[in-house]
């Protein structure tokens, strides 16, 4: 990729500060060997990734069924099995501030999206410039950190900002997947989503969104049964 140094230098800050971010959260919430299996799986997975982008596995954009999905599907599983045999029990457990802290990812990652888009690997229906404002998620993310967890503060704005940036995500999920060059595509012919097959942008939708659906969904969750 031909890219300035501090793009994905920033890029991998971000992941690995939000990973570490939410291995810290977990660790309360799970005995020792849950945890270790729970952080044994994503250094798995960080690796595979890493390796295949790394060695071009997902350039071959013609490959049927998309290798895409790849990225995709495995972690969102995981995140649906998570939810489903364990979300009460981590609904319980995690702490709010801790999940509402995740979003502020948000902030360095649509950056990067604007200075990937500008070297010409993503669309700019992906960027804040071409209606992706899922930064606003992980700004507002820090007025909800200062404000909404003062005593007696109602949580009825925690719920809505969860929802609300919750359809963010899902903004730019659905422009992303059908930006990439392959029988999925629907937008951005001109200049597709090829910034995701490969390293380290890989990690964005295979290690970053889904940790930022889980927040999102762990913390309605705790929120409405509270």
């Amino acid at each position: 990729m031909d890219l300035n140094l501090y793009t994905p230098i920033v890029f991998l800050i971000a992941t690995i500060a939000v990973i570490i971010w939410f291995l810290l959260g977990l660790r309360p919430a799970l005995n020792r060997t849950r945890f270790l299996a729970v952080l044994t799986v994503i250094v798995l997975w960080l690796v595979i990734q890493s390796n295949l982008s790394l060695n071009g596995f997902y350039l071959d954009y013609q490959a049927n069924p998309p290798r895409f999905l790849l990225l995709v599907l495995p972690a969102l599983i995981s995140l649906v099995l998570a939810l489903v045999f364990a979300g009460k029990y981590l609904a319980q457990k995690l702490s709010l501030k801790m999940l509402t802290a995740v979003h502020l990812v948000r902030i360095p990652v649509e950056i990067t999206l604007w200075w990937l888009f500008r070297a010409g690997y993503v669309p700019k229906l992906m960027t804040f410039e071409g209606g992706n404002i899922d930064i606003l998620a992980g700004i507002s993310a820090v007025i909800m950190l200062l404000f909404a967890f003062k005593p007696k503060t109602k949580p009825k704005a925690l719920i809505i900002w969860n929802i609300a940036s919750l359809i963010l995500v899902f903004n730019i999920i659905v422009r992303a997947i059908f930006s990439v060059p392959n029988s999925l595509q629907r937008l951005a012919f001109e200049q597709p989503n090829i910034a995701i097959s490969y390293f380290p942008f890989v990690l964005l939708p295979s290690v970053i969104v889904p940790i930022v659906l889980f927040a999102h969904i762990i913390s309605l969750r705790k929120l409405l049964s509270d």
